[in-house]
């Protein structure tokens, strides 16, 4: 039915990274230019900002925006490849699943791409995967986040696959919208231990990679 597989990486490969540890990187970030941050400054730095408010509150403390933010996604890069490495960001068991996907795979997300690579270089899976569209450390970056399909058309246009062709898993209502902007059937992973997504309707809703041969079988 499909003749490629495109995958977010966390919450579908690995799990969330926690809150405080995006809260540690963001409060090593202020401290390495020497300010103690407060809730204004941490929100600004948070998962979902805009690069307004990026400005904004590297005005209010007298920094360049674009160094700020590409040394709060260098931190958390880091942060999370020592997670990564130390074994505290293991892959979900039914990730072994792909195996029996009979299909070229792709990974887009809105990570940083050092960190999906480190993903996948540390869990073997490399090798199985095509391509990797993920952000770069800057803050133009922020506009190809999903729900903007910039990442997934450009993972299928390297798989060379017309996006009728694919389908998109995720699991998270940015996904899904992700993949109806770009023309793509979307498959919303919705394992039991996940936060319910609404007001998306996805193509396809699965409990567990385990049902994915199946839905990209046809």
């Amino acid at each position: 039915m499909y003749d490629a597989v495109v995958l977010d990486s966390d919450g579908v490969l690995v799990g969330l990274s926690g809150r405080e540890m995006l809260a540690a990187a963001i409060d090593r970030t202020y401290r390495s230019f020497g300010i103690r941050p407060d809730e204004n400054d941490r929100a600004a730095l948070w998962v979902g900002t805009d690069p307004e408010s990026v400005y904004a509150a590297a005005d209010r403390r007298g920094l360049d925006p674009e160094t700020v933010w590409t040394r709060r996604d260098q931190t958390v890069s880091r942060i999370e490849q020592a997670a990564i490495r130390a074994g505290e960001k293991p892959l979900h068991s039914d990730v072994a699943a792909l195996n029996r996907v009979d299909a070229p795979l792709a990974v887009a997300s809105n990570n940083l791409q050092t960190t999906v690579e480190v993903v996948l270089e540390g869990h073997g899976l490399r090798d199985r995967v095509t391509s990797v569209r993920a952000r770069k450390p800057r803050l133009a970056s922020l506009a190809d986040r999903k729900p903007a399909p910039t990442l997934l058309t450009d993972a299928l246009s390297d798989l060379g696959v017309p996006p009728d062709r694919a389908l998109f898993v995720g699991d998270g209502a940015t996904d899904v919208e992700a993949a109806a902007r770009a023309g793509v059937d979307a498959a919303l992973l919705a394992r039991p231990d996940h936060d319910p997504v609404e007001g998306v309707e996805p193509r396809h809703t699965i409990g567990s990679l385990a049902d994915l041969p199946d839905v990209v079988q046809g």
